[in-house]
């Protein structure tokens, strides 16, 4: 009994493993209808360190604020500007030719 439990342990394990294998994030963050209504646009730079037992190495990163009336994001800008040329590519019927990139 102790063997067929633990292989339908297995099986169980392995099904609900297989199933979550197909399931697949978004790919943007906000809706990009939303995104282009973006009342205010602020650019900064970022400046952070990843490894605090490493102080001396900084990494710096240009980002953007998107402020609306609704909502608000904050992105980096070279995420956003892949994502405005996936966005693009994927209206093209393109959107696999920019994932393999």
């Amino acid at each position: 009994m102790g063997k067929n439990a633990d292989f339908l342990k297995w099986i169980i394990g392995f099904f609900f493993l297989s199933c979550s294998v197909g399931a697949y994030p978004q790919f943007y963050d906000q809706n990009p209808a939303v995104l282009g209504k973006a009342d205010l646009l602020v650019t900064y730079s970022m400046l952070w360190k990843e490894d605090t037992l490493n102080r001396d190495f900084q990494q710096q990163e240009d980002m953007l604020l998107l402020i609306g009336s609704n909502f608000s994001q904050f992105v980096s800008k070279n995420s956003f500007m892949t994502n405005l040329e996936g966005r693009k590519m994927e209206k093209e019927g393109r959107l696999q030719e920019f994932f393999w990139k």
